[in-house]
């Protein structure tokens, strides 16, 4: 029933349209109106409204989400139809508000039973399904828009009236379905289930992804140690890296197991554990490289200094020795374990940079072996056996004598003369002497009485020859004879 105001001023006396508003809102107040009709004022019209038209109206449109026909209803554009029935969207979002099993979050009306619906439907799925794993939530937003053509107010042109559902508001709705899927695993508690967030997993899936993690872990590491070996200062870290098969569903499977710390904590250990192997290969390929190029030259030349009675030489080809090895030996050998990929390890990088600080502080030829020692035990190389020592320094006269046959120019004398005297000097004593040319002629008189008479001799001959650059072609076949014999 509709009063308006120009009928009103029509009336004698015409009375205010406060008044018969007044006079209306006491009629539907009362005990037989109260729970029939309500007033409605507009600035056109006072209008009584049913009540029940209005329940029925709300009631025909909760159905629809109470049954989960629908996700969710646009209360705007319901406002929109029902102004006879509503003066504000308020009046609308407490009539939706009081409905069981609808929930309004800012001006849209959700079900409730759609979201138990989607995830019982996924979990009787999952229950069938061979891959026994199942995100409840995708394609959330394209399921809850599915179906917006259906939810248009009565009377309205098209969807372009009808909102989609925010995508702001996706989040609420997931937290929904993760309370639904907890709600929905305590009811079958006889079936184990993971959940993370909306992601469910069989008991046996999730071992099997879990597996998948642990393997994965192991790639990782061959990769990063790939890397590693292309370049010695790449830092190794553990990834997830995932092959071009690899479902997006798993993606974020493995993305959730690595939250778990059990999980993260058995990767990491796998990880570990594969590049410990790598290193340990590693480390196996440059203790042999170190044993030959520093320790069983520096047992040699050690061994050669023995030998020499006279204690002011020995002190002064002691030091000669330290200095080589600190400057030379050591730096030539790490350079070229490096070149090779010897240097990959943790332990061997950690070792060779406490080494690299040491070995220049270091003073005497006794503080130098004492530092190489101590880097040999942490890097677990064995000295070198009595048998090795002999086979390498075997080694290191052959290196001698081929040295002499490429000695051919008049000023390679002095070399010519110091290799020969020093091979000599090996084969009458233990160990190999290290020195330079101005101690030819030392060493050369510590062969006296060693050598026969002839042959000093002819020692002594070439030794002015090569002072001199006057040795012969004979000179230097006959030095090289004299190495061979």
């Amino acid at each position: 029933m509709d009063l308006r105001s120009f009928d009103l001023e029509q009336l004698p006396g015409s009375p205010p349209k406060w008044l018969v508003h007044s006079h209306f809102q006491r009629l539907v107040e009362s005990r037989k109106l109260a729970d029939e009709v309500f007033v409605l004022e507009t600035p056109d019209l006072i209008r009584v409204q049913s009540k029940h038209l209005r329940a029925n109206n709300v009631q025909s449109w909760a159905m629809r989400l109470l049954s989960g026909e629908l996700a969710y209803i646009d209360l705007e554009v319901l406002l929109q139809y029902w102004r006879s029935i509503y003066d504000s969207i308020d009046g609308v979002l407490s009539d939706f508000r009081a409905l069981e099993g609808v929930e309004v979050v800012e001006t849209f009306a959700l079900s409730e039973r759609w979201i138990s619906k989607l995830v019982d439907s996924s979990l009787r799925a999952l229950h069938y399904s061979a891959i026994g794993a199942t995100d409840v939530a995708k394609d959330l937003g394209e399921k809850i828009q599915h179906g917006q053509l259906w939810a248009l107010a009565p009377g309205s042109k098209g969807p372009d009236e009808h909102r989609k559902f925010p995508e702001r508001l996706y989040g609420h709705m997931e937290r929904k379905v993760e309370q639904y899927i907890d709600a929905a695993l305590v009811q079958k508690p006889y079936t184990e289930y993971h959940r993370f967030g909306t992601i469910v997993l069989t008991a046996e899936q999730y071992v099997n992804e879990r597996e998948k993690l642990l393997e994965s872990a192991k790639h990782s590491a061959a990769t990063q140690w790939e890397k590693l070996q292309q370049n010695p200062e790449h830092e190794l870290k553990l990834t997830s890296a995932s092959t071009p098969n690899t479902s997006a569903l798993s993606i974020s499977i493995h993305a959730a197991l690595l939250k778990e710390k059990p999980t993260q904590k058995a990767c990491d250990d796998h990880f570990w554990s594969a590049i410990a192997a790598f290193e340990a290969h590693n480390e196996s390929s440059f203790a042999p490289h170190w044993s030959d190029r520093v320790l069983a030259r520096t047992h040699i030349y050690n061994a050669g200094l023995t030998a020499i009675a006279d204690q002011t030489l020995r002190a002064q080809l002691a030091d000669l020795l330290a200095t080589y090895v600190q400057k030379d030996l050591v730096p030539d050998a790490l350079s070229k374990a490096r070149a090779h990929g010897l240097v990959l390890s943790r332990r061997t990088k950690k070792n060779i940079s406490r080494l690299e600080g040491a070995l220049p502080t270091t003073t005497d030829l006794a503080s130098v072996l004492s530092t190489l020692d101590k880097f040999a035990r942490k890097q677990n190389i064995p000295g070198p056996t009595a048998v090795s020592v002999a086979e390498y320094k075997e080694a290191m006269l052959k290196d001698l004598r081929r040295r002499m046959a490429r000695l051919h120019k008049p000023a390679d004398g002095p070399g010519l003369f110091l290799t020969l005297v020093v091979l000599l000097f090996a084969r009458h004593h233990a160990g190999v002497v290290y020195a330079t040319g101005k101690y030819a002629p030392k060493l050369l008189r510590l062969l006296k009485g060693v050598l026969e008479t002839e042959e000093y001799a002819r020692l002594e001959r070439w030794k002015e020859g090569a002072k001199a650059g006057s040795l012969s072609g004979e000179d230097r076949e006959g030095m090289r004879g004299m190495a061979e014999a």
